[in-house]
């Protein structure tokens, strides 16, 4: 039988922290925003990481400036860094 899933909330416990790669204790990047499904259960799908993931959460100029000036993407991909969960 399968475990439950572990209830974190959030903002409390996933966004602004910092992912590490787990076999070498490397940082790869920072939680910027969550990629959610939606449902009587919502789960992530996703994390999301770099200026077009924070600049929605940041909202106003902030926010703005961060998606419409930041850096461009590599491979001409569009879109956020996203590290789907297993």
């Amino acid at each position: 039988m399968s475990e439950p899933a572990r209830v974190l909330h959030a903002r409390l416990h996933l966004l602004d922290r910092q992912v590490v790669r787990e076999s070498d204790d490397r940082l790869l990047c920072k939680v910027d925003d969550l990629e959610v499904q939606p449902g009587d259960r919502p789960y992530v799908t996703a994390i999301l990481s770099g200026p077009l993931a924070l600049g929605p959460r940041l909202g106003g100029l902030p926010g703005w400036l961060m998606t419409e000036t930041g850096p461009p993407r590599s491979g001409g991909r569009s879109g956020p860094g996203r590290t789907a969960s297993r």
